[in-house]
C-alpha cells in the first residue's frame, strides 16, 4: 500500500541531498509533490526524476527566507492540488565560519534559511491545514550537533536549536487540529553540501565517531521522514528523532571497539 497515496506534500530544499531523496521516495509512496529550492536547474531535474517514476511534482523555485516567495509557493500548492497535507522543511545552508570571523550578513543568511524559513513555511502550511480541517504533518530538520560542540558551525547549530524549540511549541499549538510537528535530527550524511565542505581527513574522522562505522546516504534518513508523514504517526508529535548510526550516544568519543 502506498503510504502517502494522494497526499499533497511540500518539500523544501528538494534539489539535492535529503530533500531530493525525500521527494523521490514520497513520489513512489503516492504523494503529490510541490518541490521548492533556490537552485532552479537542479530542482527541475528532480521534477523530471519524479515524473520518470510515474510521480507528480510541481517545481517551484523559491527562497524560503523570503515571505513573498513562501506565500507564492503555497499559492501554487493550493492552485495545483487544493490543499497541503504534509510539509517537509528541509531547506538549509551551512556557511561554516568561526564565530569570531562570522559577519552579520553571514549569520543572518543562515538564520534566514534555516530558522526563519521553517517559521514562514510552517505558518503557511498550518493555516491551510487548519482551514482544511483534516489535520496534517509538519517535519522539520535539526542536527545531532545541537547537543555537542562542532566548531565552525555556530550559526548553523544555533538555527537548528531554534528549530527544535520552535517545533515543540508548534506541536502543542497545532495538536488540537490533529496536526503533528516533529523533528528529524541526522548525524553525518553524504550530501552535496557536506561533500563540498569536508576534507577526506574529516570524513574519516567522522566515520571513526559513528558506532555503525559509516556516514549515511540521504536515502538512509528518509524512512524517518516518511514515518512522521504517515497516518500511522498521527499520535506522535513534538518529538526529536536522531537518525545518526549511534553518533549521538557516542558523544565526542571516537569508537574504541
Amino acid at each position: 500500500m502506498s503510504v502517502l497515496k494522494n497526499k499533497v506534500c511540500v518539500v523544501t530544499g528538494a534539489a539535492r541531498g535529503i530533500g531530493r531523496a525525500t521527494a523521490l521516495r514520497f513520489a513512489r509512496e503516492g504523494g503529490r509533490l510541490i518541490i521548492a529550492d533556490r537552485n532552479e536547474t537542479e530542482l527541475n531535474s528532480v521534477a523530471k526524476e519524479v515524473a520518470a517514476c510515474d510521480g507528480t511534482a510541481r517545481a517551484v523555485p523559491a527562497d524560503v527566507s523570503d515571505a513573498g516567495q513562501v506565500a507564492g509557493l503555497f499559492d501554487v500548492a493550493v492552485r495545483e492540488f487544493g490543499r497541503v497535507d504534509v510539509l517537509v522543511n528541509n531547506a538549509a545552508i551551512a556557511n561554516p565560519k568561526l564565530i569570531v570571523e562570522c559577519t552579520d550578513a553571514e549569520w543572518d543568511e543562515v538564520m534566514g534559511v534555516n530558522l526563519r524559513g521553517v517559521f514562514l513555511c510552517s505558518r503557511a502550511a498550518a493555516r491551510l491545514m487548519i482551514a482544511g480541517g483534516k489535520g496534517g504533518r509538519i517535519i522539520n530538520f535539526s542536527s545531532i550537533n545541537v547537543r555537542r560542540a562542532e566548531p565552525y558551525y555556530g550559526a548553523y547549530i544555533a538555527a537548528k536549536g531554534g528549530v527544535e524549540a520552535f517545533t515543540t511549541t508548534l506541536a502543542a499549538e497545532l495538536g488540537p487540529y490533529r496536526i503533528t510537528a516533529n523533528v528529524v535530527a541526522p548525524g553525518s550524511v553524504y550530501t552535496p553540501m557536506n561533500k563540498s565542505i569536508d576534507s577526506p581527513e574529516k570524513i574519516a574522522w567522522k566515520e571513526r565517531r559513528i558506532p555503525v562505522g559509516v556516514i549515511a546516504q540521504p536515502e538512509d534518513i528518509v524512512p524517518a521522514v516518511l514515518f512522521f508523514a504517515s497516518d500511522e504517526a498521527w499520535y506522535v508529535t513534538g518529538q526529536i528523532l536522531h537518525v545518526d548510526g549511534g553518533s549521538f550516544v557516542n558523544a565526542n568519543r571516537e569508537v574504541e571497539w
